[in-house]
């Protein structure tokens, strides 16, 4: 990988083909060196509560501030659209009846952070089928990046 946007690339691109081979992504991080030699590690996250959630990212974002590496998380995730007052509901994604499904992978290095999004459509028989990997443009603003106060890359 030559750039962070390559390595979110590659992994939104990997997350779409697991999506459609075994029906879910599992949450995984990768910590990755974005220089020579390049190294890449894969870490399992436990999302299974959102305590368990929040110490997994913790411990990630910690390991990535640790060794200045870059970081991709990738997940799937429940959105909903912003509604045309600019506003989106005040109920969590996840408990809204108009949530939509998607992979989110989100990348993070001490320089910059960028996303990408791939929407998830589900046919007739509940097999889902992912879109391809939509670069997110703006500011990536998360609680899961290790550098928040930093510029997009692109």
């Amino acid at each position: 990988m030559r750039t962070l946007e390559d390595l979110v690339m590659f992994a939104a691109r990997r997350a779409a083909d697991l999506m459609r081979q075994d029906g879910a992504v599992a949450p995984v991080a990768i910590l990755a060196t974005l220089s020579e030699p390049h190294t890449a590690t894969v870490v399992a996250l436990d999302f299974s509560s959102d305590e368990a959630k929040a110490l997994s990212v913790e411990a990630v974002k910690q390991l990535a501030r640790k060794t200045r590496s870059a970081v991709v998380f990738v997940s799937e995730t429940w959105y909903t659209e912003i509604h045309a007052s600019g506003t989106a509901g005040r109920v969590r994604p996840a408990e809204s009846p108009d949530r939509k499904e998607a992979i989110f992978v989100s990348g993070f290095s001490p320089s910059g952070a960028v996303a990408a999004i791939i929407r998830v459509e589900r046919g007739p028989d509940g097999t889902p089928i992912p879109g391809e990997p939509e670069l997110f443009s703006g500011r990536v603003e998360t609680w899961m990046n290790p550098w928040p106060d930093q510029e997009p890359v692109h």
